[in-house]
Formats: C-alpha cells, sequence, structure tokens
C-alpha cells in the first residue's frame, strides 16, 4: 500500500470465504494513509468469515473491517510505541492524535513509522525542541563566568597589594581596567544530547579605593557564543553591567557583586524523519539578575598566602516565548520560562609572591553546591495541532569544581597584565577559560 490510498486487493468473483489468516501490512513506497480505509478484498457474491489479524512491522496499528462484500484495512500511527523517552512520548501523543491528517502530517508520520526503533526515536526527539532546554545551561554557565570575572580586578586589594608588585602602584586613585577571553564548554548528556559552545569575551570597568579598606567599581561585558547542538546551533549575543565592591581590613575581607545581563539568541534546527527535514528559524531574548557574595580570611604560610572563603550565588533568569517559523506545520511554541538558581562556593585563594622573577602566581579553587532546583525542562506545543507537551533537558548537576591559575607582572610603573587559565568541571559538562587582562593606575 501507499499513501495515496492504493493497495494490493483480491479481488473475487464469487464468494471469498475466509478461514482465518493474518494479513501483513507494508509500504511499497514509505508513505502510508492514515484513518481512512484501504480496500483490501472485494468477492461479488459476498464475504464470510474473517481475518484473524493485521499486522505489521512498522509504528501503526491496523484495523480490519467488513462488510457484506469487502475486507477494509484502516491504519492508525502507533508511534508511541517507539517512544522511550519524555520528549519521544510528548511528540509521539501529539501525533498519534491528530484526526484527518493532512499531506505533509501523513508524510512525515509514515516515514517515522516505517524507520528502524532507533532513527524512529531520533526523528521523535529532532521533532520536540529539545535544543531550547539547553538554553537554562548556557545562560547559567555564561552568569557564572562573569561573576569569576569580576574578581580578577580586586585580586591585588584581596591579597594586599603591598605583598607582591614588583612595581611601584598607588591604589588611590581612578583604576581602569581591559580584559579579553576565550571559552570552551562540552556539555554531555542523555535527555537534550551534546553540546558544545565557544565563548568569546571582552570586558571592560573602573573602581576606585575610597578609603583604605573600600573599593566599588563598575564593570561591562560582552559575549558572543557559538552553541552547536545535536540537529541545530544557535549564536548568542550577551551584554552584562554590574556594580560591584570590596571591604579589606587586615585579616579578612567581603566583597559584592551585582549583575544584570541581557541576551539575544538567533537558533536553527533540523528536523529529521527518514529522508524528510525540514529547517527551522527563531529568535529568543533573555534577562538575567545575580548577586555574589564572598567572605574570607588570610592565613599566613611559609609557602604563600592562603584565604580560604565562603561565596553565595543567587540569580533569576527570564526567558520569552518562543514562536518558531518556516518549518511546514511543524512549528512549535515555546512557553516563557523563568528560573532561580541558588549555589554556594567553598574554597581558597593561594598567593605566591615572585615564583618565577618577577612574575607572580596565584591558585583559586572551588566547591560549587547548586542548591536550587536541578530540573531542566520547559513547555511547548505544536502552533497547528495536539496540546501541551513536556520538554525535558539534561539535569543540572549539584557540584562542580572550578579552578584557575593566575600570572601577574608589571609591565612598567602604572601598568600590570594578568593572565589566567581556568575551568570548572561537572559529572556531565566541563569548561576551559583563558583570560587576559591589563590594568591602569593614576
Amino acid at each position: 500500500m501507499n499513501g495515496v490510498g492504493q493497495s494490493d486487493l483480491i479481488d473475487v468473483s464469487g464468494t471469498a470465504t475466509l478461514n482465518g489468516g493474518t494479513v501483513i501490512v507494508s509500504s511499497a513506497d514509505g508513505t502510508f494513509r492514515f484513518q481512512q480505509p484501504y480496500t483490501i478484498m472485494t468477492a461479488e457474491e459476498g464475504v464470510t468469515g474473517t481475518f484473524t489479524s493485521a499486522t505489521s512491522l512498522a509504528f501503526i496499528n491496523p484495523t480490519l473491517t467488513y462488510d457484506l462484500e469487502n475486507v477494509y484495512l484502516t491504519l492508525q500511527s502507533a508511534l508511541l510505541n517507539a517512544a522511550e523517552k519524555c520528549n519521544q512520548f510528548g511528540v509521539a501523543s501529539n501525533l498519534d492524535n491528530i484526526v484527518d491528517p493532512n499531506v505533509a502530517q501523513s508524510l512525515l508520520i509514515g516515514a517515522l513509522a516505517n524507520l528502524p526503533l532507533a532513527e524512529a526515536q531520533r526523528g521523535l526527539e529532532s521533532l520536540s525542541g529539545f535544543q531550547y532546554t539547553n538554553d537554562v545551561l548556557v545562560t547559567e554557565i555564561s552568569t557564572s563566568r562573569f561573576l569569576r570575572r569580576l574578581y580578577g580586578p580586586l585580586r591585588s586589594l584581596v591579597e594586599g597589594y603591598d605583598r607582591c608588585t614588583p612595581c611601584e602602584i598607588s591604589y588611590n586613585g581612578w583604576t581602569p581596567w581591559l580584559e579579553v577571553g576565550y571559552g570552551f564548554t562540552n556539555l554531555h548528556g542523555d535527555t537534550a544530547h551534546k553540546v558544545n559552545f565557544d565563548s568569546y569575551q571582552i570586558t571592560c570597568g573602573i573602581q576606585k579605593t575610597f578609603c583604605p579598606a573600600l573599593t566599588f567599581g563598575l564593570a561591562g561585558s560582552y559575549e558572543y557564543d557559538n552553541v552547536a547542538h545535536r540537529d541545530g546551533k544557535s549564536y548568542r549575543d550577551t551584554g552584562f553591567a554590574s556594580v560591584y565592591g570590596l571591604y579589606k581590613s587586615s585579616a579578612f575581607y567581603g566583597l559584592f557583586d551585582f549583575v544584570y545581563g541581557y541576551s539575544s539568541n538567533r537558533s536553527r534546527r533540523t528536523i529529521n524523519a527518514g529522508e524528510i527535514q525540514y529547517k527551522v528559524h527563531n529568535k529568543q531574548n533573555f534577562n538575567t539578575f545575580a548577586s555574589y557574595g564572598e567572605v574570607g580570611f588570610d592565613l599566613e604560610s611559609n609557602y604563600g598566602l592562603i584565604q580560604p572563603f565562603l561565596g553565595i550565588q543567587i540569580g533569576k533568569n527570564w526567558r520569552g516565548r518562543i514562536n518558531e517559523n518556516q518549518a511546514n506545520g511543524w512549528e512549535l511554541t515555546i512557553n516563557k520560562h523563568d528560573w532561580m538558581s541558588a549555589r554556594s562556593r567553598l574554597g581558597l585563594h593561594f598567593l605566591k609572591c615572585d615564583l618565577c622573577d618577577s612574575i607572580d602566581t596565584s591558585i583559586d579553587v572551588a566547591w560549587n553546591q547548586l542548591w536550587s532546583s536541578a530540573k531542566n525542562a520547559t513547555i511547548g506545543r505544536f502552533q497547528q495541532f495536539g496540546d501541551s507537551f513536556p520538554i525535558c533537558g539534561n539535569q543540572l548537576d549539584r557540584y562542580s569544581l572550578d579552578y584557575a591559575i593566575t600570572f601577574t607582572t608589571c609591565f612598567c610603573e602604572g601598568l600590570k597584565g594578568y593572565l589566567q587559565l581556568g575551568g570548572e568541571s561537572w559529572q556531565h559538562a566541563n569548561t576551559i577559560n583563558v583570560l587576559t587582562r591589563i590594568e591602569f593606575f593614576w
């Protein structure tokens, strides 16, 4: 049989007598006509008896019906039989429940129904829009990375600027700084699949120490992320603005950061169902508010300065509604989504003066714990049919370890340079970062 209603036909000139037997259903061209009967037998003098059953290797439910002179076969998609995971169930349920599918719908459903199990599951996943759940992970990583960068211009003050500085520097005036960096993130999971993204950042700021113990600063950053999903890519532009400050006494310190971020994300994904392929385009926007506070104290040792610290990070994020386009009837609408995040950092800073000639070395290590929900899911629906369904993503890992090693030198009076190599490791993700920064003093 095929998708235009044609099928094998047994045409009997007399009476057709059926004594059981199984009708085996397959497609001649990979397509089916759903919910409309095929005539598979006709007899001029009538049909007596029935077949035992009808069956198929495809993900369909064939049903036999009879009248006095004919046997009919009606097909209903059964893609739920192929589903094993959250996203697959949501898509399959909607496809199976389409009433009187049109030509384009029958074509894609038939293509999925004829695929082997693993390929049918991949096709269901590609329809689900799972890529949108990765936005949560990219936003969390991008925001945390910016907050880490804000520690850089305060580093000399936290450590005690007169401890190691190999040249004369006054911190009583204005201190502008400029930083450029690159980051790579590899994220792998079972639900939303593997994700890689490259990040390019430029950050600048200015700060001033208003009294011996108190410093305030302003910072801004632009980050460009090139995100590669399975079956898709997205290009993300993010701007951050921050107010930050530090109180440093002779024995302890406390610092704070308040951050606002705005992201514009241009995405495209591909729907794959066997040989059928559609391209989907959309644009979504994000808003982020985050704050970070850290307290630590000084421990002197023969090896250098050790500063144990405790940090708390809290964030609130919003993503607007997403309306896809250009998908030949398979476009999704993704509900707006907001989420809170809260995490703690427990770690230490270590400073070693003049490790190599006039280069100072700092090491930062911290254990991070996520206290807010690790769930990562959103809600979507097909624009032209069906009900809303959950779109499940990779769970957020609750624990991670971030680390960095920073090399500092003074190029000349009033000009310092920094090079930092760092990263963060979770159970299902890893990031690496390279940053270089210069600071001016006058």
